[in-house]
């Protein structure tokens, strides 16, 4: 279990876990440990990491699957870099796909 992987801090210059593809990819982040009880109340973040070496993303799509009847999807946060992404809820998941960032911005 690596915290630095499940920071909530925005930055462009995290490392990827050990064993991930270090020259380019996207990973996510997903809690160690079972929050399936039967508390509605469980919450929990997915956290996406993208490197694509010494180029700029300004424009990305995510779509993560999910059993709806099992979980629910309640928000996003995204960097303030980014345009606000286009949020798409479907009975197989969420998609996000966000074009642009925002002025001023590198």
């Amino acid at each position: 279990y690596n915290s630095l992987l499940r920071s909530t801090s925005a930055t462009d210059r995290r490392s990827s876990p050990l064993g991930a593809n270090a020259s380019t990819g996207l990973f996510i982040t997903l809690p160690a440990s079972n929050l399936y009880t039967e508390a509605a109340a469980d919450t929990f973040w997915v956290y996406v990491f993208a490197h694509s070496r010494n180029y700029t993303i300004n424009s990305w799509r995510i779509k993560l699957f999910f059993n709806d009847n099992v979980l629910e999807y309640r928000k996003f946060q995204v960097n303030s870099q980014f345009q606000l992404p286009l949020v798409t809820l479907s009975a197989s998941g969420v998609s996000f796909s966000s074009i642009g960032l925002v002025c001023g911005t590198d």
